[in-house]
């Protein structure tokens, strides 16, 4: 006989993750910032409900962003485009 009962197992994140609002609040970086940074994959997070879902990330998710870039801060990576002329040094 096929037992036609399932169960769902759900996993829930334990408490050393943070919501998006948590982590830009904390971290100084704005909700779009840090949306573009998971975008191209430079921060680690967590989306359990699937693409669209709510976004979860590591408490230490800037640190170990910082830590793998080699910089002090994801807020300090270049960007890309061309160089503003008022921060070029010529007078």
């Amino acid at each position: 006989m096929i037992d036609r009962q399932r169960t769902r197992e759900v996993v829930m994140p334990d408490k050393s993750f943070v919501t998006l609002a948590e982590l830009s609040q904390a971290s100084g970086l704005s909700a779009s910032t840090i949306r573009r940074l998971v975008r191209d994959e430079r921060i680690p997070h967590l989306q359990p409900s699937g693409k669209g879902g709510k976004l979860l990330f590591p408490r230490d998710a800037i640190e170990r962003t910082s830590r793998a870039q080699g910089a002090g801060s994801v807020a300090s990576a270049r960007l890309a485009g061309r160089r503003p002329t008022w921060m070029d040094n010529n007078p």
